[in-house]
C-alpha cells in the first residue's frame, strides 16, 4: 500500500525487513515477499530503479484501480515506468456482461483511456510447481485468447474475447 512507502525506504536503509510489510492475506505469499526483497536489493545497486508503493490499501475506502492509476500518473516523466500489478489490473478492456451492475475499469484501462502508452503482459502459470522456463506469447498467436480466457476471463462476469489485441500486449507463460 502507498502508506508503506516509508517502510520500503527503511528496508532499503537496513532499518527494517520485508517481514515488517503489512500485505493483505489475499495476495501475501512467500514468493511475493522474496520479489520485494530482490527488487530492494536491485534498487540498492542501481540508482535508476525506484520502488514505489502504489496500492490503495485496505484503510483507504476508495476504488483501488483508480487510486493506483492516479499514483502511476503522478510518476510518469522522462523514464519509462514498470508497474508490477496483479493480472486483472493489467486488462486494458473488459466487456462486462450487461446483466450485472457496471464494473469499474482496471488500472491499465483507466490509463489507456487517459492516453498513456500502456504495454500489458499478464502472467499465466501452466504448472505452478515447476516454473522452469518462460515464453512470451504474442497476442497474434491463437493460444493468447485461450490462455487469457481460461486464466483471467474465467474469473469475470464478462464476455470472453475472441481476440486479445486491444486487451493485452502479450502473455508471459510459465511452463515446464
Amino acid at each position: 500500500a502507498s502508506s508503506q512507502q516509508s517502510l520500503l525506504d527503511e528496508i532499503k536503509q537496513g532499518k527494517a525487513t520485508v517481514a515488517d510489510i503489512e500485505i493483505t492475506s489475499v495476495i501475501d505469499h512467500p514468493p511475493f515477499r522474496v520479489l520485494i526483497n530482490d527488487l530492494i536489493e536491485m534498487q540498492n545497486h542501481h540508482d535508476c530503479l525506484k520502488l514505489i508503493a502504489i496500492d490503495a490499501g485496505l484503510e483507504l475506502k476508495t476504488n483501488r484501480d483508480e487510486w493506483m492509476a492516479i499514483q502511476l500518473t503522478d510518476k510518469v516523466g522522462q523514464a519509462p515506468v514498470l508497474a508490477l500489478l496483479g493480472n486483472l489490473h493489467t486488462l486494458k478492456k473488459v466487456d462486462w456482461n450487461p446483466a450485472i451492475i457496471k464494473k469499474e475499469p482496471y488500472v491499465a484501462e483507466i490509463l489507456a483511456e487517459r492516453g498513456f502508452n500502456i504495454k500489458s503482459y499478464p502472467q499465466v502459470w501452466q504448472d505452478r510447481v515447476c516454473n522452469s522456463k518462460t515464453r512470451l506469447i504474442s497476442v497474434d498467436e491463437p493460444d493468447a485468447s485461450k490462455l487469457l480466457n481460461a486464466d483471467l476471463f474465467a474469473l469475470l462476469n464478462a464476455s470472453k474475447p475472441e481476440t486479445v489485441t486491444d486487451i493485452i500486449d502479450g502473455i508471459v507463460l510459465w511452463e515446464c
